[in-house]
């Protein structure tokens, strides 16, 4: 999955897990911010948030602007 960063005109492309993040995200979009985020990916893939390689995926989620901080 590739996702297009507009404030930096940048194309990304996501590893898999993160794209299965990402559609996580995107099923519960506009409204959901990062804890509800974390939650789901908590409850629907049985996968701890708190992993630093989650964590970094988040971070760069909202520094992109695809998730609300």
């Amino acid at each position: 999955m590739a996702v297009f960063d507009s404030d930096r005109w940048e194309t990304r492309i996501l590893p898999p897990a993160g794209a299965v993040i990402v559609e996580l995200l995107h099923e519960c979009a506009p409204d959901c911010g990062e804890q509800v985020l974390r939650q789901r990916i908590q409850s629907e893939l049985d996968v701890s948030p708190d992993t630093p390689a989650i964590q970094d995926f988040l971070r760069a989620l909202k520094e992109i602007g695809m998730l609300a901080r």
